[in-house]
């Protein structure tokens, strides 16, 4: 329970925006992309979801794989052109992730450690997995966050290695386990405005934000 307490009312990431579909951002288009099928073919999160559930234990993942896919969405959207991406900046870190990238080497769990939470839809107790939003990094404290919503989550890389974080128990382990607290998203600032159903209509939020 000590990790689910650890996220609630703790705001990573905004203002959120809907990016358009391009190579860039394209979960599916990732060299990394088999943990993204894996995830969505297993429905490693239940929909409905649990109730009265306040986190959801994930295990059996491919450490390596999964790890390397969403650090390459992180380093993608820092390093893509295009309106969207142009407040991402990753500094110092996007050269780290290239070469973890290129060599295939996820480093150790608390290197540019990665975790998430369940995004719960506003008015039902699902996945809001018709979600696909990205926003700027956010510092807490020493520590940048990436922060990303696909699959019915919202995903996170600690910028740095071995980074202070209060999240620590979050992290993916190198054992292919983590923890994903449930979180709704109405807590996460214009998400609400993003999702109102199963699918929510991406012209239609992308109008809201601009």
């Amino acid at each position: 329970m000590q990790s689910t307490e650890q996220m609630q009312g703790v705001q990573i990431g905004g203002p959120w925006t809907v990016p358009r579909f391009r190579p860039a951002f394209c979960p599916w288009r990732s060299p990394w992309s088999s943990p993204w099928h894996s995830w969505l073919q297993a429905s490693r999160i239940p929909d409905p979801l649990p109730e009265g559930a306040t986190e959801i234990p994930v295990s059996g993942l491919d450490y390596r794989r999964f790890k390397l896919f969403h650090l390459s969405i992180a380093w993608r959207t820092g390093v893509a052109a295009g309106d969207d991406y142009a407040p991402i900046d990753l500094g110092d870190h996007q050269e780290p992730l290239r070469q973890m990238l290129l060599a295939g080497d996820p480093g150790r769990p608390t290197d540019y450690p990665v975790f998430a939470c369940v995004l719960r839809m506003r008015l039902e107790s699902r996945p809001a997995t018709g979600t696909i939003a990205l926003a700027p990094p956010e510092r807490r404290g020493d520590v940048e966050f990436t922060s990303t919503a696909y699959a019915g989550c919202g995903w996170y890389c600690a910028l740095g290695r071995n980074p202070n974080t209060e999240f620590k128990d979050l992290y993916l382990t190198d054992n292919g386990a983590m923890i994903l607290p449930i979180e709704s998203v109405a807590s996460h600032q214009s998400l609400v405005d993003l999702v109102s159903g199963r699918d929510a209509s991406f012209r239609k939020a992308v109008k809201k934000l601009r």
